[in-house]
């Protein structure tokens, strides 16, 4: 006997449409929550993390001295860990893979991890931790917040757990996309797979038909096969028996609609991770696209990255004496060559920059030209004492007692 063979017959029909499967094969869904590989499965979600991580951790890291006096900066070139965080960690993972691995778990996961080994007053390397090994023990103090962590039943004192937390309010965990944006990304992997099954099983969009109006049992048992029909492991074969037939829809509508809420909801991913949406385009104003989200998806990232290898790999002393780590965004900001040299003439032209520093920023030797260009036509005004000082003519004239000195 069939599945519905017991169905009573009746003289009303009911129909059981698309809009209604759909809410069944959701509603199947629901219970589980999406996981951080599944969102890896949506191209928006896989692209968006590959270029807001991959850009992060091509981008140099430098160490300066900040004067408190006068403000300026000054580079230290040969501090050792400069190494560990553009080179060798000292661990499997090198700089630029740590660094990816970090920024991955920020933004999908919420918090982001590395173990800080000290020996001393020195750090001897740095080892990434994945989010999922790393637990903690907090206090209960709002005001005083303490916090260790746990990894693999180790214990680590906060000093050790260098941290990057999203949307945080303790400092120890975060908020990640996946968990904030949980609805969004689940419908569009449900679409995917939808897609995917009806691709390899054949499956055509439609709605179940009956004879007789069906009982609640005889509901609930039917919304039982389709949620066992699309499930990953189920068979594609599902039998229609007492008087239920299955007729097809056309499927222009359904697609256009399903093709539609791709763009919109692909649009949307890229806005949670502040990506503009021509970004991945071949189009003029692609380049535009990539300093816009370099601006508004990585520099975000840049910022809590910048706090927390100032927060951890400094010594009380250093941070006392204005040491500060911080990443060389130049080069990333650097327009087509046209541009930039446009730029590099108005700044030589302007005295901000010498030929010097110029070529340092292209990375080729200097010649010896450090001094800053000064047109003999320049006229220079002080406020505050109303004096003109003229360099053609070396003169300096009040603007209101005349000329002062000459020679």
């Amino acid at each position: 006997m069939g599945m519905f063979d017991f169905l009573k017959t009746e003289t009303r029909e009911a129909v059981i449409d698309e809009k209604a499967l759909d809410l069944t094969l959701r509603n199947g869904f629901e219970s589980e929550p999406i996981t951080k590989t599944q969102a890896l499965n949506i191209p928006a979600v896989a692209a968006s993390v590959e270029f807001i991580s991959g850009t992060l951790a091509s981008i140099p890291i430098k160490l300066y001295r900040k004067d408190p006096k006068d403000g300026n900066k000054e580079e230290i070139v040969d501090d050792y860990r400069l190494r560990l965080l553009n080179e060798d960690t000292g661990d499997l993972l090198d700089a630029v893979q740590m660094k990816k691995s970090v920024v991955s778990d920020y933004l999908l996961d919420g918090s982001g991890y590395i173990f800080v080994n000290w020996q001393g007053n020195e750090i001897k390397s740095l080892h990434y931790v994945e989010h999922s090994q790393v637990a903690y023990i907090k206090n209960e103090d709002p005001i005083f917040k303490k916090a260790d962590f746990l990894v693999t039943g180790r214990r680590f004192e906060d000093y050790e757990m260098l941290r990057i937390c999203r949307d945080t309010v303790d400092g120890v965990t975060g908020t990640g996309i996946v968990d904030k944006h949980s609805t969004l990304l689940k419908s569009m992997y449900n679409s995917l797979k939808y897609e995917s099954k009806a691709l390899a099983t054949g499956t055509k969009k439609g709605f179940l038909k009956s004879a007789s109006k069906l009982q609640e049992a005889q509901v609930k048992e039917l919304k039982e096969a389709y949620r066992q029909l699309f499930k990953d492991d189920a068979s594609d074969t599902m039998i229609l028996n007492g008087g239920i037939s299955f007729e097809g829809v056309s499927s222009t509508a359904a697609e256009l609609q399903q093709n539609e809420n791709k763009v919109t909801n692909t649009s949307d991913v890229y806005s949670i991770f502040g990506i503009n949406d021509d970004l991945f385009t071949v189009s003029s104003s692609s380049k535009d696209a990539y300093i816009n989200s370099i601006k508004t998806a990585v520099f975000p990232v840049i910022s809590a990255m910048e706090a927390a290898f100032n927060k951890f790999l400094l010594t009380n002393d250093e941070k006392e004496n204005g040491l500060f780590f911080a990443f060389d965004t130049k080069s990333i900001m650097k327009g087509d060559i046209l541009n930039r040299y446009k730029a590099y003439e108005t700044a030589a032209k302007e005295g901000f920059m010498t030929i010097d520093e110029i070529r340092r920023e292209e990375n080729y030797p200097p010649i010896g030209l450090d001094k800053i260009k000064l047109s003999l036509g320049t006229v220079f005004y002080s406020p505050e004492t109303g004096e003109i000082f003229n360099i053609n003519t070396n003169s300096v004239m009040n603007t209101e007692g005349g000329v002062t000195n000459e020679s």
